[in-house]
């Protein structure tokens, strides 16, 4: 099955946080509570419709969304 056909969107990168390669991901519905067994993430483009797929390095709950660390990200401007 076609990966876009399994995604759920639940957010979008609001901004880069930090320098470290840490992304602010704001949660449409505000709740993050499953978001503690996230591993993995993808990231769609709003122009091509293209995804890239990114393991979780790490994650917190920040404001109305997640700061996410993706394990390839190395700094801001990744």
């Amino acid at each position: 099955m076609d990966s876009l056909m399994d995604m759920k969107l639940v957010g979008k990168v609001k901004d880069a946080h930090g320098l470290r390669g840490e992304l602010y991901v704001l949660i449409f519905s505000g709740e993050v509570a499953w978001a503690k067994k996230l591993q993995k993430f993808e990231l769609r483009s709003p122009k091509t419709g293209e995804t890239v797929a990114f393991d979780v390095e790490k994650m917190k709950p920040f404001k109305q969304g997640l700061i996410l660390k993706p394990t390839t990200m190395a700094d801001r401007n990744a």
